[in-house]
């Protein structure tokens, strides 16, 4: 396996989730705009601190395999 990969991984799945937790802010403003219904305090709160709570673990994952050697765009011409 290469090395780096499993935080490589668990960096990009942390990224998903935090901009999922971005995609329900956007929903609330919606619901917000379509239906006068008035959950944007709450959620936008809780969605921002998600976002943030992900994005940090996420860039340390990526940080740690960056470190271990994982390289995301490989030269194809190179050979090992």
């Amino acid at each position: 396996m290469e090395p780096g990969l499993l935080a490589a991984s668990l960096a990009m799945a942390l990224l998903l989730m935090a901009f999922g937790a971005l995609a329900t802010l956007g929903g609330a403003l919606l619901l917000r705009l379509l239906s006068g219904i008035r959950i944007m305090t709450a959620i936008s709160q809780a969605a921002a601190a998600t976002f943030f709570i992900l994005l940090m673990p996420a860039g340390v994952c990526r940080l740690i395999a960056r470190i271990r050697g994982w390289d995301p765009d490989p030269d194809p011409t190179e050979r090992n």
